[in-house]
């Protein structure tokens, strides 16, 4: 039997009245909750469906559909809101899915079904299913797939148990107990498996309110649209004492806090994950009276490995190890995970052994906490032979409002080139200034040597990041060759060339 749905059940009978899900126009209470898991599971154990993938934005269907297929034998897979046309079909054959469930309105959007085996699962909540043929089915019992996009265009599935996502969120309820949070926003898809764990299986174990939107209605359409006002009217409206961001959102808060737009006061945590953050931006934070904290993790590992919490906090560094898991640091500074880790890579053999090498770097203070300085494969080495962690350099430069994306080089150069991508409203004296002021606090073999403006942002549609936003160096390397190993200086003029539409900023230049 599932954790989540035992905790659940709990909480119907002893708080059934208490509101569990609020998307803004609809409320479920725990006991309405409740009841709608149990019928739906009911429903899908007569379906014999044998893995379904989960598509749609983030919606209380998504949440009740996601629940009630916890436990049984069956494979889930999420479907990444950004994931392209091409992506979702790799995931269909891949995993082999003999049914895709979602909202009509939702299903209507993922290519290649058809619209004549779509039958209706539940009309409360409008989720109907679409069969699909497949060549085996799967036979064993629950387990999520979560497909991660990396530095390539295909993206790789990563098996996990049920145990591992369920233990992942017992530990994040468990540290968190004490903060008294009752109202929790999310923020981040649904699809992405930190705010399915610690966004709505962590929450619901406390007994929190979840309250939620879609994506659009948070401003959130895609990266390059984000309007910072539109999450700022949400949080307004829903005062949420909890919330998960990636780093760039952190940077959007801090910036409406400090003009006024949002109080700072109602927030009781906000974790912060998803990549490396700059210091700055952590210092003004917390000047601003918004209680960060780190964390970190990665699919492989269940979402959720350590975590800041306000009884436990150093500022830059991501936590202590929560106690699902175990880290250890190898002999060339590598994170080494075990005690929660993945079943093995969809396609692949099982993952031998109980241990996960993360590729990132890091390393353990006495007192326990973890941090991490970059990835082990994108360390280069100077000309004057210092080793740099680019993501560091990169996080630091991103916590400038004036800059919107960064990429920084410097393999066997003598000083470190930076490709970036200025913030709309940003001219080249904001873009100089912030490097400057990034420098400043960076140490010499680290701090940027040369700029070079990128004439459009990196984005997947010209491959230079992936669907979610991370950068692919080696496409980003070779469009900027030429660039890279020239003196060529940046002007004025070309600054505000390329700043004009690429990303609607959070403030403009005063």
């Amino acid at each position: 039997m599932s954790s989540v749905l035992e905790r659940l059940q709990a909480w119907a009978d002893s708080a059934g009245s208490t509101i569990a899900l609020h998307d803004g126009e609809r409320t479920l209470t725990f006991a309405e909750l409740c009841s709608a898991v149990s019928l739906l599971r009911r429903r899908f154990q007569t379906a014999d469906y044998s893995v379904v993938a989960l598509a749609g934005d983030n919606s209380i269907a998504w949440i009740v559909c996601d629940l009630a297929l916890l436990g049984l034998p069956v494979r889930v897979v999420p479907i990444p809101a950004f994931f392209s046309p091409q992506q979702v079909e790799h995931l269909l054959q891949q995993a082999q899915v003999d049914a895709v469930v979602a909202t009509s309105v939702e299903l209507a959007r993922v290519p290649g079904l058809n619209p004549v085996q779509w039958q209706l699962l539940d009309a409360r909540l409008d989720l109907v299913a679409c069969r699909r043929p497949v060549v085996s089915r799967y036979q064993g019992e629950y387990e999520k797939v979560t497909f991660t996009s990396g530095s390539t265009g295909a993206p790789k599935g990563v098996r996990l148990a049920l145990s591992t996502l369920e233990n992942t969120a017992l530990s994040i309820a468990d540290a968190l107990q004490d903060v008294g949070i009752q109202r929790h926003l999310s923020v981040l898809p649904y699809a992405t498996l930190l705010e399915n764990c610690a966004g709505i299986y962590a929450p619901l174990l406390q007994g929190v309110t979840i309250h939620l939107r879609a994506m659009a209605q948070l401003g959130l359409q895609s990266p390059a649209q984000f309007n910072p006002l539109m999450l700022a009217s949400v949080l307004t409206t829903v005062r949420p004492q909890a919330t998960i961001l990636v780093p760039q959102l952190l940077l959007a808060l801090t910036a409406l806090v400090q003009r006024g737009l949002l109080a700072a006061q109602d927030f009781r945590f906000i974790a912060v994950g998803g990549g490396k953050v700059s210091q700055d931006v952590l210092q003004t934070a917390e000047a601003l009276g918004l209680p960060v904290y780190e964390g970190y993790g990665l699919s492989e590992c269940g979402s959720v490995v350590t975590l800041n919490t306000p009884g436990q906090h150093r500022t830059g560094s991501v936590g202590k190890v929560l106690p699902h898991a175990r880290i250890r640091i190898d002999d060339q500074g590598e994170i080494l995970v075990s005690g929660a880790v993945m079943k093995g890579y969809l396609g692949e053999p099982d993952l031998a052994g109980d241990v996960v090498a993360t590729g990132d770097l890091g390393h353990i203070d006495d007192e326990g906490f973890l941090y991490v300085s970059g990835r082990k494969k994108n360390l280069f080495i100077t000309a004057f032979g210092r080793n740099v962690n680019p993501e560091w350099v990169e996080a630091e430069l991103q916590g400038q409002l004036a800059i919107a994306q960064a990429a920084v080089f410097g393999e066997a150069m003598p000083h470190n080139v930076a490709i970036i991508v200025p913030r709309t409203g940003f001219d080249a004296a904001a873009v100089d200034t912030a490097v400057s002021q990034c420098n400043q606090r960076l140490p010499d073999y680290a701090r940027i040597g040369r700029i070079v403006l990128a004439p459009q942002p990196f984005t997947d549609t010209n491959g230079m990041a992936t669907p979610n936003g991370r950068i692919r160096r080696n496409v980003i390397a070779q469009q900027f060759s030429a660039e890279l190993f020239s003196s060529k200086p940046f002007s004025a003029e070309l600054c505000q060339e390329v700043a004009d539409g690429i990303l609607p900023t959070v403030a403009t230049a005063d």
